[in-house]
Parts: structure tokens; C-alpha cells; sequence
């Protein structure tokens, strides 16, 4: 199982909300516009 699955992953805690460079698992859709 992955660490995360998505941005809203309900298995993230507060502790969990850092995001680290390459993690940004929507940085394709939204630097599509």
C-alpha cells in the first residue's frame, strides 16, 4: 500500500499534512491550464 493515494487521503493525520518536494500528486492537473 502507498503512503498517500491522494491529497485528501483520509489516512493522513495533521502530523501527516507536510508535503514534500515530488509528493504533490496534483501538480500535473493543475499546472495544466
Amino acid at each position: 500500500m502507498p503512503a498517500r493515494v491522494s491529497d485528501d487521503d483520509p489516512r493522513c493525520c495533521l502530523s501527516s499534512l507536510q508535503k514534500f518536494q515530488g509528493e504533490d500528486l496534483n501538480s500535473r492537473s493543475r499546472k495544466k491550464y
